[in-house]
């Protein structure tokens, strides 16, 4: 027989779960759980008494006590200034968060309103990409309390690609003949950003701006959920990785134009130039990998093994060129000067 082998990530029974959330948070009858997602976080749908919640595991060591309540202010300014968001539900103590004393160690739990609807299914209607532009233009026009500038949640050039690529380098599964071409892309999105970004607006944002994190209900009104990657940083980031996540759909083009349009009848695209858009989503790309490479001890290698290194070397391939980073390779930095509008 093989003894005992520490955990990486539990999977909670349900039924003791929902026992347990409806002790903390007081539910009437017997609350009934489900898991609806298990990505970075686990989430779950909670029913008791005719009333739904939503409850979000933490990952362990995916986020601390500091920055989950950094997400919260920025719900509640969210809130304040009209988003539909979900904001999170304090249990009978006035508390936001539970500690769940799980096998791998302390984990966070935290509950949300639910919010009525689904992510679209795509096809979508194109006009859903218009209401989520002017709500991102909401968002990113909120006024910012001073604690929300200077919190832990930076979405800056060290988070999004140094750190990564460090990490990614580091993989001891990396394929060979890719290690070369990361480094430089890497060495040259820095030096890239570095050249122009002290210009580039800065606020809150959501981090994560995609149809899927966008719920439709029956009347056709719509709520913006998963605040999870929220931090402040260049709000072009936040187009950024809408762009992303459009190329990813294969809705590209269209998508982006129209989520602009909606972004514009609000406030000014705050993009500098024609390279910045380009610049952050191969910034995202290198997250998202280095995020995927993170959670292959709880998910498995497959996906990185099938298609996220085939992924990255697209990306860098046709992303690259648009971002400008051959001018920065031939050292002229000189490109990156004010160009205007997206590209």
């Amino acid at each position: 027989m093989i003894g005992p082998i520490a955990p990486h990530h539990t999977i909670f029974d349900q039924i003791e779960l929902a026992h347990r959330i409806g002790e903390i948070w007081g539910m009437k009858g017997a609350p009934v759980c489900r898991l609806i997602a298990r990505s970075v976080n686990d989430t779950y749908e909670i029913s008791s008494g005719g009333e739904r919640f939503v409850l979000r595991i933490y990952r362990r060591g995916w986020r601390n006590l500091q920055e989950i309540a950094f997400e919260f202010a920025v719900l509640e300014l969210a809130a304040e200034n009209n988003l539909p968001v979900a904001l999170p539900v304090p249990d009978g103590q006035g508390r936001l968060v539970a500690t769940i004393d799980a096998p791998e160690g302390d984990r966070y739990a935290v509950l949300f309103h639910y919010m009525d609807g689904a992510p679209p299914q795509l096809p979508a209607d194109p006009d859903l990409y218009r209401r989520l532009g002017v709500l991102a233009g909401e968002l990113h026009n909120a006024p910012i309390p001073p604690h929300l500038e200077t919190g832990l949640r930076k979405i800056d050039i060290q988070t999004l690609v140094a750190e990564p690529a460090r990490r990614i380098l580091e993989y001891p599964r990396i394929p060979m003949e890719l290690k070369p071409l990361l480094a430089e892309t890497a060495e040259l999105l820095i030096a890239a950003v570095g050249s122009q970004s002290d210009t580039w607006e800065q606020g809150i944002c959501h981090g994560d701006l995609g149809l899927g994190n966008l719920h439709l209900d029956a009347r056709g009104s719509i709520s913006l959920l998963d605040f999870d990657c929220c931090g402040h940083g260049w709000l072009a980031y936040d187009l950024a990785s809408f762009k992303w996540w459009a190329e990813s759909q294969k809705v590209g083009q269209r998508a982006w134009k129209l989520l602009a349009e909606g972004y514009q009848s609000i406030r000014p695209l705050p993009i500098h130039n024609e390279f910045t858009v380009p610049l952050l989503m191969l910034a995202r790309q290198f997250w998202v990998l280095d995020l995927e490479i993170a959670l292959a001890p709880a998910t498995g290698t497959g996906f990185l093994d099938t298609y996220a290194w085939t992924q990255m070397r697209q990306a860098v391939q046709c992303w690259s060129p648009a971002a400008g980073l051959e001018e920065v390779r031939a050292g002229q930095p000189n490109q990156f000067e004010k160009t205007g509008g997206p590209q």
